[in-house]
């Protein structure tokens, strides 16, 4: 059985978890990054409510598993899952790997990444439209831009998150 999976903030062993809590931005549930130092148990089947889950691969392989299809990824892929979609490894133990990832929740347009409604509705069908689950990115590209997200969500200042969410935007 899946179970709803919401994300703790932490900070230990290569592993930084930011939550709405600490971020304060609207729409965003979590941003996270990782970066293993040994292969680490496998995923349970779960799903995040309401929110997408993008997770890009910056360096390693991992394997994920949706309704029953499995996807392969390497350095530069983006792996999307769409809201209260039942996902998980597949019962494989996730090898080494560095990754950001991050969750949007799309239940309230008025309040998206600091959109205007109509601009956030926009964005939100747009994302529900897609069709590809996994996306090759430019790696270093990508790579890039999430981290420089990375660094200013973890600032202290609001201004700098802020920032932070103007460049998930563009991302």
């Amino acid at each position: 059985m899946a179970i709803n999976w919401v994300d703790r903030a932490e900070n230990a062993n290569g592993r930084v978890v930011l939550t709405q809590q600490e971020l304060k931005i609207p729409g965003i549930r979590m941003f996270g990054k990782h970066h293993t130092q040994k292969a680490i148990p496998a995923l349970q089947k779960h799903y995040h409510e309401n929110c997408f889950e993008f997770t890009f691969l910056s360096k390693g392989s991992i394997r994920f598993s949706v309704d029953e299809k499995c996807y392969n990824l390497s350095g530069g892929d983006l792996f999307i899952v769409n809201p209260n979609e039942v996902h998980d490894t597949d019962a494989h133990p996730m090898t080494l790997h560095s990754m950001f990832w991050f969750q949007l929740d799309v239940s309230d347009p008025k309040r998206f990444l600091y959109l205007e409604e109509s601009v956030a509705s926009g964005l939100i069908d747009r994302l529900n439209a897609l069709e590809l689950r996994v996306v090759q990115l430019d790696e270093t590209q990508a790579h890039a831009i999430l981290s420089q997200v990375f660094l200013n969500f973890c600032s202290p200042s609001q201004h700098q998150r802020d920032m932070g969410a103007f460049l998930l935007v563009y991302f």
